[in-house]
């Protein structure tokens, strides 16, 4: 199971406020892009994505994602919008998932971009994260190197849950997290996925079906 934080747009986050998009009845679909997009806030449409969508023989285009059923995560609460299915048994090799707002059968220029994921992400399962100033995680083999941006996500301390930061390593297994300040956690962190923000590489996937979950802070994908 791969995590990947999901970066909502300023202009979906604007229409959500503002009641223009209801995460509840409108419609949404799914699209692949390669590597050369280069991911803003600040993008809106569909136009902004489009030149970069991907181009791999068995991608289908445009997938439709089912009416989103309300979930509930801990204190969180968000949407579940199934899989968006690209393919039972496909290549397809690309590094962003777009959503869009919008009809999956007549995608247009101006179909809003809700946000996106980076579908590349390199991690390493967590086994342990301390209450401490700075944290510190236990990863084993993740690789990395001191000065590395990192994040945290699936984990089940709350306070670092999704800590975005640069990471300092002590060992082959074991890195701190700079400037994040553990020592107030309720608990020691046990589970959870260990990030790596800096890798570019596109990834090829033979199943082609992403599982994307809406949640309060924001929406993360897996595959």
């Amino acid at each position: 199971m791969a995590f990947s934080e999901f970066f909502l747009t300023n202009a979906a986050l604007s229409d959500i406020l503002t009641a223009s998009i209801d995460l509840d009845t409108d419609t949404f679909y799914a699209k692949l892009f390669a590597g050369a997009q280069t991911p803003a806030a600040a993008d809106a449409t569909l136009a902004d994505w489009s030149a970069n969508e991907c181009t791999s023989t068995d991608y289908p285009g445009a997938v439709n994602l089912a009416t989103p059923s309300i979930v509930a995560t801990g204190k969180e609460r968000g949407w579940h919008f199934g899989n968006a299915n690209f393919g039972a048994s496909v290549t397809i090799s690309a590094k962003y998932l777009g959503v869009f707002k919008g009809s999956s059968a007549s995608p247009v220029s101006t179909d809003r971009l809700m946000g996106w994921s980076d579908l590349s992400v390199a991690q390493t399962a967590i086994t342990a994260i301390t209450q401490a100033n700075p944290g510190q995680t236990t990863a084993a083999g993740h690789g990395l190197s001191t000065g590395a941006n990192v994040a945290i996500l699936g984990s089940d301390m709350p306070e670092a849950n999704r800590v975005i930061t640069t990471a300092t390593v002590i060992d082959v297994n074991t890195l701190t997290l700079d400037s994040t300040d553990l020592s107030a956690a309720d608990l020691p962190g046990r589970t959870g996925y260990l990030i790596n923000l800096d890798n570019t590489s596109e990834a090829a996937s033979t199943s082609g079906s992403y599982n994307i979950a809406v949640q309060a802070r924001g929406i993360m994908v897996w595959g």
